[in-house]
């Protein structure tokens, strides 16, 4: 499109949004996969633990979660 800036709003806020679910989408891959843990996934993906649960679910992805993950978010949470 002639005379359009370079990085227009609408075109930041579609390359933010394609990050973001890229982003999404990587991580529910790697904890899929046993490579990330609950936390580490949602870390990635920039979700809370409370918002990956949806996540899984709307994409079809099953829970991976042991006890060795649970002590180890346990830990996290206490500090």
């Amino acid at each position: 499109v002639s005379g359009a800036e370079p990085f227009c709003p609408e075109l930041r806020k579609l390359l933010a949004e394609a990050i973001k679910e890229w982003k999404i989408k990587y991580a529910l891959e790697q904890y899929s996969k046993g490579e990330f843990s609950l936390g580490q996934a949602c870390e990635s993906a920039e979700v809370s633990v409370w918002d990956f649960p949806e996540l899984l679910k709307k994409y079809k992805v099953s829970i991976n979660y042991d006890e060795e993950e649970l002590e180890e978010d346990l830990k996290a949470i206490r500090g």
